[in-house]
């Protein structure tokens, strides 16, 4: 499962003496959330974080999975900053403080609403 890179729970307080970024998301569902991450995470570990937020949320036993050989995850949404707006993408790489700075308010854009819409 994705979450176990995703640097633990969902209060950063496990960096207390490390140089860390703080990131402020606006969910789909509208919630915010805000949490501090690692400044050298990858930037795919902030959007790991937001693919298993809500089960992190839910408390639910979570099993440990491993991904096929030549397994590559797409991720359904997009990572943006509204003002100037820029999109946060993971193929880009680098690491969260790079892309993003010490602090982002990022807004989480679904991506696979599309292909949903076509299929119907």
């Amino acid at each position: 499962m994705r979450e176990s890179t995703s640097g633990g729970g969902p209060s950063g307080d496990e960096f207390p003496n490390r140089d860390v970024v703080r990131i402020s998301l606006r969910m789909p569902n509208a919630d915010r959330v805000i949490r501090k991450f690692a400044a050298d995470a990858h930037i795919e570990e902030l959007y790991a974080f937001v693919e298993c937020y809500d089960v992190l949320q839910s408390g639910d036993e979570i099993i440990d999975v491993h991904e096929p050989d030549g397994f590559e995850h797409e991720y359904g949404f997009q990572l943006v900053s509204p003002m100037p707006r820029e999109v946060y993408g993971v193929k880009a790489g680098g690491t969260i403080k790079e892309r993003v700075g010490r602090s982002g308010n990022l807004i989480v854009e679904r991506t696979d609403l599309e292909s949903d819409d076509e299929e119907n």
